[in-house]
């Protein structure tokens, strides 16, 4: 009797101890699993939303917003003044695109669409990040000793490869392959280019 009175509550100690571990062991590893998990399902968001039909379209306009504007001050001012202009300009483009298409739904539904302001400005949003990329390529370029003019190219060039991928990748989202794919991308990288020779030009003739 008294070793089985004995074992009885070992038993039953035992099983609280044990249970009792796992059991905060498995509450303690889940909200860190849950909460690496938000992050990466985030940027998968991010990223899916950047190159949708409407993120990709406005990142296409931002990049071509900021590689004309680039250019065409480039020519006129010191690249300090260049990139303020870019920004500037890039973020009235951003807030005229999302304004004009909330005054659009206000026409057409009273009352509503100046409701829609603020998820406009989220939905054009790509616009400035895409227009980031050119700005971030010629400000490295300009840091590492470049002049004023090939800093400015090498942005346009980073803008030229980025419209040439946003192209290229919403092709293949349309189920375009082969030449098909390659016309389309290039067409759009085409516009690019055309801003590099826009800029060679006015440099030919500010240097004459």
């Amino acid at each position: 009797m008294p070793s089985t009175v004995g074992r009885g509550p070992e038993r039953r100690n035992t099983g609280l101890v044990v249970g009792g571990t796992s059991g905060v062991g498995r509450r303690s590893t889940q909200p860190t699993s849950a909460a690496a998990k938000v992050p990466r399902r985030s940027r998968r968001a991010h990223v899916a939303r950047v190159f949708s039909a409407e993120g990709a379209s406005a990142s296409v306009t931002g990049l071509i917003v900021c590689a004309a504007v680039m250019a065409a001050a480039g020519e006129a001012g010191s690249f300090r003044d260049d990139l303020i202009t870019v920004v500037v300009a890039d973020l009235i483009y951003w807030v005229a695109a999302a304004y004009s298409s909330a005054l659009g739904t206000q026409l057409i539904d009273r009352g509503r669409g100046w409701l829609t302001f603020g998820r406009e400005l989220r939905a054009q949003w790509p616009m400035v990040e895409a227009a980031g990329v050119p700005v971030i390529a010629a400000i490295i370029a300009w840091l590492a000793g470049a002049s004023d003019s090939v800093a400015i190219t090498t942005g346009l060039s980073a803008a030229t490869a980025m419209l040439f991928l946003l192209a290229w990748i919403a092709a293949s989202g349309a189920g375009m392959r082969g030449l098909r794919r390659g016309v389309a991308a290039g067409s759009i990288a085409a516009l690019g280019v055309s801003v590099i020779v826009l800029k060679t030009l006015l440099h030919s003739s500010g240097g004459h």
